[in-house]
């Protein structure tokens, strides 16, 4: 199988760029599901989607090892892989339309939740594959399908619920073809490359991949304990209002994160080939440039951010502004831990007990870390409750034990990456970016938008995004004036367009 250059730069930018995309649909998306659909259907939706994301999960247990090993050049790693999927959705289906009868038994909708669920639970299964895949070669790919999924899925949502009064079913199949079509991207898109799957399957790998559950099980069982805390703050408080401030406050994770997880698939797959100290460098510059103007337009904008969403939750101000920090450094904790889990190689001896190594350790210490802030601040949280009945208060709470473990994670992840890989910290480049957030944030004041409440979207949102513009346009000047590594990045953008 060929093993085509992974492009570090051009992967991230290209990520980057799609989730900042799929955010803005995913919120029309939502409107016209949310708006067209009745509220009985509109819950059918969501038990439907809930329930094939949860039969989804188990399928990590071998695509992790599946990218570890496709990325290292193992040929039957892919269609292994896909091997393991198949016999799993077989199993998986009968079992999601035995719990939807159940169900259906209180809610009814048999038929939408059995047809449509089992679909996305296939869909799902095989999607994740060919994105797993394709962080093993080209993780740019995957940005290119995230623009097909978006643009499709929110044409026939308004096609099929709008226009067509489809209802449910429309969409669904809005749904399930944006996501056909996008994984069918990136089969062709890894075909055009070159690379194309050994038909082998390979009983040995898949076996070691099964008994070495424990170690992908760690972050699976630590993305359940990062996404349970709004439940956990709801029944301390015996409060919806906490559960929705928290809501309001965690909008700002998926723009923050992304500075952060676009770099990932590709430091990663380099990593597992020949770890270098210079890809975890330029990683560190990449997230540093996308995630320090995010942070700066996130806490000097807070206050017309939240009121973008309500003015009622101005409330949210402080824990909007902690937990915003707290993601950044969850940014770089992520990068370091990357580093340090790729950069292992004892798990090519397929016989041998990982318990010892980083692979194993490393994601253990981020589940107790993340463990321990949880049970600190839902401690914390029911004994303020009892004195202060402050749901912004529990909120702040929450948001400063994250903080306090996306910290420690960073830490515990540098130390790890550091004795893995020999690499340095870029405070130039670091510097020169909080110079640029620093501008950035006095021109937002300048423009007295950092106290303005959205009461009226129309006639204030625009007045909010021009701010941001402004912001950037700021940002990318000063960067630009400031840091030679930039000026050298958008020399070579510029020569890959102009020879394009």
């Amino acid at each position: 199988m060929k093993s085509p250059r992974i492009r570090l730069r051009y992967s991230t930018l290209l990520n980057y760029v799609a989730v900042l995309y799929r955010l803005l649909t995913a919120v029309l998306f939502a409107v016209i599901v949310i708006r067209k659909l009745s509220v009985e259907n509109f819950g059918l939706w969501v038990v439907a989607f809930s329930m094939s994301n949860v039969f989804t999960l188990p399928s990590s247990l071998w695509n992790y090892w599946m990218f570890r090993f496709a990325s290292r050049g193992f040929s039957r790693a892919p269609f292994t892989g896909f091997v393991l999927t198949l016999l799993y959705a077989a199993t998986a289906v009968p079992i999601f339309v035995a719990i939807s009868w159940g169900i259906s038994r209180s809610l009814g909708g048999f038929a939408y939740l059995a047809l449509f669920g089992s679909a996305m639970v296939i869909s799902n299964l095989v999607s994740g594959w060919a994105r797993t895949l394709a962080n093993s070669f080209a993780p740019e790919v995957n940005g290119y399908a995230g623009f097909v999924f978006n643009t499709v899925r929110i044409a026939l949502a308004y096609a099929l619920v709008v226009e067509m009064g489809m209802g449910l079913v429309g969409a669904f199949v809005s749904f399930l073809a944006a996501q056909w079509l996008a994984t069918t991207t990136v089969v062709v898109a890894l075909l055009l490359r070159g690379i194309v799957v050994e038909k082998s399957f390979d009983p040995t790998l898949a076996r070691s991949w099964l008994k070495r559950f424990y170690v992908p099980v760690l972050g699976i069982i630590d993305g359940q304990i990062v996404n349970v805390d709004r439940p956990l703050a709801s029944l301390i408080t015996k409060s919806l209002e906490t559960s929705a401030i928290m809501g309001v406050v965690y909008t700002v994770r998926t723009p923050l994160a992304a500075g952060g997880a676009s770099a990932l698939p590709g430091l990663s797959a380099r990593m597992l080939r020949a770890p270098r100290g210079e890809d975890v460098e330029e990683s560190i510059r990449l997230t540093t440039f996308f995630t320090f103007f995010t942070l700066a337009t996130a806490l000097s904008l807070a206050v017309p951010i939240i009121s973008l969403y309500n003015p009622r939750y101005l409330d949210a101000y402080a824990a909007f502004v902690v937990f915003s920090v707290a993601t950044v450094l969850s940014n770089f904790a992520s990068l370091f831990i990357a580093t340090a889990v790729s950069s292992e190689r004892a798990d090519l001896e397929l016989g041998r007990d990982l318990l010892s190594t980083r692979l194993f350790r490393v994601p253990l210490a981020k589940l107790v870390i993340d463990a321990s802030a949880l049970g600190l601040a839902t401690g914390i949280s029911w004994i303020e409750w009892v004195e202060t009945r402050s749901p912004a208060l529990i909120a702040v709470i929450y948001a400063l034990c994250w903080l306090g473990s996306s910290l420690a994670t960073c830490v515990v992840g540098y130390l790890h990456a550091a004795r893995s890989v020999r690499f340095r910290v870029p405070w130039r480049e670091m510097l020169c970016a909080a110079m640029a957030a620093v501008a950035t944030t006095l021109v937002y004041y300048a423009m007295g938008v950092t106290s303005m409440v959205i009461e009226r979207f129309w006639r204030d949102a625009p007045r909010l995004a021009l701010a941001i513009l402004a912001g950037f346009s700021t940002y990318v000047a000063v960067e630009y004036l400031s840091s030679p590594w930039f000026r050298r990045l958008v020399s070579a953008a510029l020569r890959a367009v102009l020879s394009g």
